[in-house]
């Protein structure tokens, strides 16, 4: 009697996965969408929306601070490591860009910082 493989369950997609949108970008469209179910909705209801919305852009303005909290923390980290660490940090950031507009962006910067660095 044969029998037939049986296939695994297939990996849920995350939010950014689906669609390439940042947490941010998420959230924001979250927002837009409230917005636009609060046009529709009754007085109540749009008090209810409103603050939902005052609570996201809350969270929005705090992943931000947090993102460029972390930014602050690893540029310092960065400058306090060696040459050699750096060039391997720069090395794995290469590789783990996913589009030509990406390396393109740091080519860019690349040659802009020989500029600076020529000077």
């Amino acid at each position: 009697m044969a029998t037939t493989p049986t296939k695994a369950p297939a990996k849920k997609k995350t939010s950014r996965e689906r669609d390439g949108a940042t947490t941010l970008e998420y959230l924001q469209k979250a927002i837009e969408d409230i917005d636009h179910a609060r046009e529709h909705a009754s007085k109540d209801l749009r008090s209810s929306l409103d603050t939902a919305v005052d609570r996201m852009k809350d969270i929005a303005g705090d992943l931000r601070k947090r993102a460029e909290d972390e930014a602050a923390d690893f540029q310092k980290s960065i400058e306090g490591t060696t040459e050699e660490m750096r060039r391997e940090l720069a090395r794995r950031a290469i590789r783990a860009q996913r589009s030509p507009e990406a390396l393109k962006d740091l080519s860019a910067e690349i040659n802009k910082r020989k500029a600076d660095l020529a000077n």
